[in-house]
């Protein structure tokens, strides 16, 4: 094969969009070799896999079109999937590695680049994440970075050294140039600012492309990817510093990238559908309701309140709604999250057939794919979701409420709410405000 002198620029985000142009994005273009963007995953159904990643044309004509379709990273490994990110231009998707997953092209089909190149990374690692981001697939190709003991190591097959300390739970833009020189090779990794050229000790080429795992599909890695540039140059020092800020005018700043969450199934129930389930419910007055909370109840500890919110909520609807037969479970403990709930999901939930779980766990965005799955675990008994902020975790209930359109009761917008205020917008959410009821009547003291 002819060698090819090449740099590679691989962006690694959490973020879904639609497909814009490689010129109108401002990045360097020339030697651009191929482009792996939102607008290329490919999935299936509703399961959310990845089947393929298709490159993004790489310029005017057939003829782009054609190179980039033959550079598609259309051979996969475990089960990798797509999660939506917010970004200042609304949700977008990425590609989602749990670690036992990976996508990559053959060396036939994608190609060798046995001369410079540089690899641009903007990534999300999972907390504590050890494992390769990227590696060539055939064994007389592998260039690669990974991840070891707490530190990021590049280099090849023949050696990898520490380059730069590692970031969990943030989005970062990495570059990294891979320069073949007098039989040996250097690699220069790059985190904003900070830089560190380590020797790879042989050269050798980036024969094809894994994204995930190593080239024997080991050493899988946890994180999210959303976009991969490959140059067949390296870029310099001011194109790096171009590209880095297209990448950021397309997704939006590092800081505003918000955390990962799964995508919605388009099937599932939506926070309308619920509200209007919830009301046919409670117009049936021959079928009894079993009521269930859950989450953290530490805003409801030392407030002056006499009743909580699950007891405000029974008071109004058994009593005043005369609905006796229906049963309210308090099942919330302070700084009860979503990852416990969901690891004692049986117990805490399970066991009762709720009819209504009312979700208000600890925990800040970061925690959201947990709060996802609790209210995943909690439809598929049969029952519906209200997430409940209880002021703390205000950042997690509204991204999730929005993200999966699930009914949110929000504290009635307080920025210190307490039991009364959660009960008077749970009521609200639930259309169970009455001027004349008593109940309300104390609440809105």
């Amino acid at each position: 094969m002819k060698n090819i002198r090449a740099t590679v620029l691989l962006v690694g985000v959490a973020c879904a969009g639609a497909a814009i142009g490689l010129r109108a994005q401002e990045l360097p273009h020339s030697g651009l070799y191929a482009a792996y963007q939102e607008s290329g995953l490919q999935v299936e159904g509703t399961t959310n896999t990845v089947t393929a990643w298709n490159s993004s044309p790489l310029g005017e004509g057939a003829q782009g079109t054609t190179e980039t379709r033959a550079r598609a990273l259309n051979r996969i490994v475990g089960t990798p999937r797509v999660m939506t990110v917010q970004t200042p231009q609304g949700r977008k998707n990425v590609l989602a590695l749990d670690g036992n997953s990976s996508v990559w092209g053959t060396v036939q089909s994608w190609g060798s680049l046995e001369g410079e190149r540089t690899i641009l990374v903007l990534a999300r690692l999972e907390p504590n994440a050890q494992g390769t981001l990227f590696d060539g697939s055939t064994l007389v190709g592998l260039s690669r970075a990974q991840i070891k003991d707490g530190s990021w190591q590049v280099g090849s097959s023949k050696g990898v050294s520490p380059s730069l300390s590692t970031k969990f739970g943030a989005w970062q833009i990495h570059s990294f140039v891979f320069r073949p020189q007098f039989g040996g090779m250097t690699v220069s990794h790059a985190i904003g600012d900070d830089t560190k050229e380590v020797d790879a000790q042989q050269s050798v080429p980036q024969g094809g492309l894994i994204v995930g795992t190593d080239a024997t599909r080991q050493n899988g890695l946890k994180a999210e990817v959303a976009e991969i540039l490959v140059y067949n140059r390296a870029l310099s020092a001011n194109e790096l510093s171009t590209a880095s800020a297209a990448i950021q005018k397309r997704w939006g700043t590092l800081a505003s990238l918000g955390t990962p969450e799964p995508v919605r199934d388009a099937n599932a129930p939506t926070a309308e559908t619920d509200r209007t389930a919830i009301a046919a419910k409670l117009a049936d007055t021959k079928t009894p309701l079993i009521w269930l909370w859950s989450g953290d109840s530490t805003g409801e500890q030392g407030t002056g309140q006499t009743r909580s919110v699950a007891e405000n909520f029974a008071e109004r609807v058994r009593w005043e709604k005369n609905r006796r037969r229906d049963i309210v479970i308090d099942q919330t403990a302070p700084a009860l999250d979503a990852a416990t709930i969901n690891a004692d999901f049986a117990t805490r939930i399970e066991r009762f057939h709720p009819s209504v779980v009312v979700l208000s766990p600890a925990g800040d965005a970061s925690t959201a794919s947990q709060l996802v799955t609790t209210i995943e675990r909690v439809r598929s008994l049969g029952a519906i979701p209200i997430l409940q902020s209880n002021g703390t975790n205000t950042a997690l209930v509204q991204s999730v409420s929005q993200s999966q359109n699930v009914l949110l009761a929000d504290g009635n917008g307080t920025t210190a709410p307490t039991p009364a205020t959660i009960s008077l917008s749970l009521f609200d959410t639930l259309a169970l405000k009455d001027p004349a009821s008593v109940t309300i009547k104390h609440l809105s003291g």
